[in-house]
């Protein structure tokens, strides 16, 4: 099976896996767009009981979308629910990864959740994030609201992110969420959270803030 990312560089990124027999992957649901010699329907992932706590947790739902080969050409694509890229990560270690921005992984991937501590729930409205576990022959992809950056930290290397860019870490990697105060928020216009993050590990960022935009564009609309 090959997976293509389709117009990378247009903001409105698609991706497409071309399926052999045989094939299958799991994506979110509500992300199929088209297929052509595919099908998909829905699946529990991690059992009842995992499928349950992960729906509870990161508001995912118990059941995510399989989409299978069913013959030549078997061609399926899958799209973000908002603007921006798609970013291939590969396993062979565990990734937390913010539930709206989990796009589709191969086939025997582990999807389950991880707690981030009370002050995420604060930060986000969210305790947990979801959690991506399988070995180095397997893929995810994750939808970014703006561009892409994968930033590597050496042992001991320390950076701040601002909450509402930060989308993706591998497990393991030392972190934590910083209230910043809500005056300095007011006259600075940032965010309430940084997640301060300390090496060895990798994060993925997003350049744009789907929560402010939001934010932005509830502002702006005329009001009846």
């Amino acid at each position: 099976m090959n997976f293509e990312i389709i117009n990378p560089q247009g903001g409105y990124a698609v991706l497409k896996a071309t399926m052999n027999e045989g094939d299958e992957f799991i994506s979110m649901p509500g992300t199929v767009t088209s297929l052509k010699g595919a099908n998909f329907a829905a699946q529990k992932q991690g059992g009842l009981l995992g499928g349950l706590k992960r729906s509870i947790t990161t508001g995912t739902g118990v059941f995510m979308d399989r989409v299978y080969y069913e013959s030549a050409p078997g061609e399926a694509i899958v799209a973000p629910r908002f603007p921006g890229q798609i970013g291939e990560i590969a396993l062979g270690q565990e990734i937390m990864a913010h539930s709206h921005s989990f796009l589709a992984t191969n086939s025997g991937v582990e999807v389950g959740s991880r707690s981030l501590g009370v002050r995420s729930l604060l930060a986000s409205g969210n305790l947990f994030w979801i959690s991506l576990r399988g070995d180095s022959s397997k893929k995810a992809w994750l939808s970014f609201f703006g561009d892409i950056m994968k930033i590597d930290l050496k042992a001991g290397e320390r950076m701040s992110v601002e909450h509402g860019h930060f989308v993706a870490i591998t497990g393991g990697t030392k972190f934590q969420i910083r209230f910043l105060g809500i005056k300095r928020s007011l006259i600075g216009g940032e965010g309430l959270y940084m997640v301060d993050v300390e090496g060895p590990g990798s994060l993925w960022v997003q350049t744009r803030n789907l929560d402010a935009f939001i934010m932005y564009i509830a502002e702006h609309v005329p009001k009846s």
